[in-house]
């Protein structure tokens, strides 16, 4: 048999450590109806009889404990056939987390120990109910402590394997080490690269021992800059088939015996280097095919001067002299220019001048290139039209196209001046 006493006055009013508006639900195992009814106001009067729930027996308070959800237990020490103290052990078996305060007529001392032993939140004598609500209060006040312990630490633990998973989520080799330089943590990647199956297999030992396989710190190592100097280093290696980019950064550690630490960082850049070897193997052979090509050239320049000059020596030894005889013993007055012409003509041969006016960029027939030199030698149309028997008007018409082939018709440029400089 069970009973249900309502305190509508109480049912609205907020509990400190509940929720607004929750109704404090107590379960109260007691078989004589007097006594629950003066329990129910002792409780009601200190605003703790929003909803309280009676059983009278062993049936009804596992029925109870079974199906109702209550903020706290107040079991009776002496029942018929049942006892406070198995009731507890129920309790403590289906609601672990719901304080008991055991209410007895008579209790002694030895009792009342015996029950806090074995899980009681308190207990209270039937002949000293004043005690009631106050131990209520404690209790509640417990159990809230608990529960909010047991969420902290709840929230803690998912606030922990977040960060795990961030941690092994990162494809870049991480550990943590402290100021003996012994690896405090680690994620997958690290224990990839150095061939570990759990972080149990390096947590304690020294971190050159387990990356380098050495008994010493290597030479150049970031952490012991890091360690020494509190300051971010770096450094390239090879290590094992790889070529890494290992970073350390000092960290500050609070609960361990290494207050500070560092954070080293490993990435695997082994991709990158053999990409710089290769495009350093190609920046050599194009350097070396560079030099080749400027040897090459010195070489042909050379060559270049080299038949100039014998050109030159064979034109100044084996021509000019006779072209000297001829202009000496000539009584013809209008052989002697075609003499010049022929002498000045030889001497270009030679030059750039007359290599510039061949070329086909420019396109010249043999008649403008004729014609093209005998302006730079300052020869005027009509004295260019009586050396090559042409009329002033056909001159006229060459040095039109010499000037569109050379792109200056129509700009106020003198042509023989564009001549003598070498089309500069």
């Amino acid at each position: 048999m069970a009973w249900v006493i309502l305190s509508p006055a109480e049912q609205a009013r907020s509990r400190t450590g509940t929720n607004a508006m929750t109704l404090i639900r107590i379960l109260h195992l007691e078989d004589d109806p007097l006594d629950a009814a003066l329990i129910r106001g002792r409780l009601d009067a200190g605003g703790y009889g929003d909803q309280i729930e009676v059983v009278q027996n062993e049936a009804g308070f596992r029925q109870a404990l079974g199906a109702g959800n209550y903020h706290l237990l107040l079991v009776d020490y002496r029942l018929p056939g049942f006892d406070g103290l198995t009731a507890l052990r129920i309790a403590l078996e289906i609601t672990p987390e719901t304080p008991v305060i055991l209410v007895s007529g008579e209790m002694g001392e030895e009792l009342a120990i015996a029950s806090l032993k074995a899980g009681a939140a308190d207990y209270v004598l039937k002949d000293n109910l004043n005690r009631l609500v106050p131990a209520v209060e404690n209790a509640l006040a417990q159990a809230e402590t608990r529960r909010a312990k047991v969420r902290a630490e709840e929230a803690l633990g998912d606030l922990a394997r977040q960060w795990q998973d961030t941690f092994d989520a990162v494809s870049d080799s991480i550990f943590i080490v402290g100021k003996d330089h012994r690896i405090i943590r680690c994620n997958k990647a690290f224990l990839a690269l150095v061939g570990k199956d759990g972080e149990e297999q390096v947590v304690g030992r020294a971190c050159w021992e387990v990356v380098h396989g050495t008994d010493v710190p290597i030479d150049s190592c970031p952490l012991n800059v890091t360690l020494q100097q509190g300051v971010r280093a770096s450094i390239e290696i090879p290590l094992g088939d790889k070529w890494v980019d290992a970073v350390t950064y000092p960290l500050k550690m609070t609960g361990t015996n290494n207050q500070h630490g560092a954070v080293h960082i490993i990435r695997d850049i082994t991709a990158i280097k053999q990409t710089q070897i290769i495009l350093k193997g190609q920046a050599e052979a194009l350097e070396s095919t560079n030099t080749a090509l400027k040897v090459m050239l010195n070489h042909s320049r050379q060559a270049e001067t080299e038949l100039q000059d014998n050109f030159m020596s064979n034109i100044n030894g084996l021509i000019l002299p006779y072209l000297d005889q001829l202009e000496i013993l000539s009584t013809n007055e209008a052989v002697l220019p075609y003499l010049s012409l022929i002498r000045s003509n030889l001497t270009n041969l030679a030059t750039s001048f007359s290599k510039q006016l061949s070329s086909p960029v420019l396109g010249l027939t043999s008649r403008e290139i004729q014609i093209a030199d005998l302006i730079k030698q300052g020869k005027s149309s009509k004295e260019i039209a009586q050396l090559l028997r042409l009329s002033k008007g056909t001159v006229d018409c060459y040095r039109d196209q010499i000037r569109k082939k050379m792109e200056v018709k129509g700009k106020k440029v003198n042509l023989r001046t564009y001549l003598l400089s070498d089309f500069s």
